[in-house]
């Protein structure tokens, strides 16, 4: 198989999300950023700009998806890191369950090549 298809095989795209605590939208914002930024000092992430979405449901819930590239060994040295377990582990109590999904998510894709 060619480099190219190895890579696009690779799941490595984590859009994970963030189902916000009310009261914690401040908290989890500047927690997330702060993983955004250990995530890239570390090299444990592509060097791509991260992403950060956030979505206002009809009820007054926050969510937030955040965007980002694991480099081929990211995600296994990060649960490593004891750091970024802490860090998780602070983001973790700013979130809840909301209209049945889970609190948190971290679902990884692969780039389908259907776009370039």
């Amino acid at each position: 198989m060619s480099e190219h298809k190895d890579a696009a095989l690779r799941q490595n795209v984590v859009m994970a999300t963030y189902r916000v605590k009310s009261g914690c939208e401040a908290s989890l914002c500047t927690l997330i950023g702060k993983h955004g930024q250990l995530l890239q000092s570390l090299d444990l992430v592509e060097d791509v700009p991260l992403q950060v979405f956030r979505r206002l449901f009809g009820d007054g819930r926050v969510m937030f998806v955040e965007i980002f590239t694991w480099k081929d060994d990211g995600a296994e040295r990060a649960h490593d890191h004891h750091e970024i377990r802490e860090l998780w582990q602070q983001m973790s109590e700013c979130v809840a369950p909301h209209e049945g999904q889970p609190a948190m998510a971290f679902p990884h894709f692969s780039h389908c090549g259907c776009a370039p």
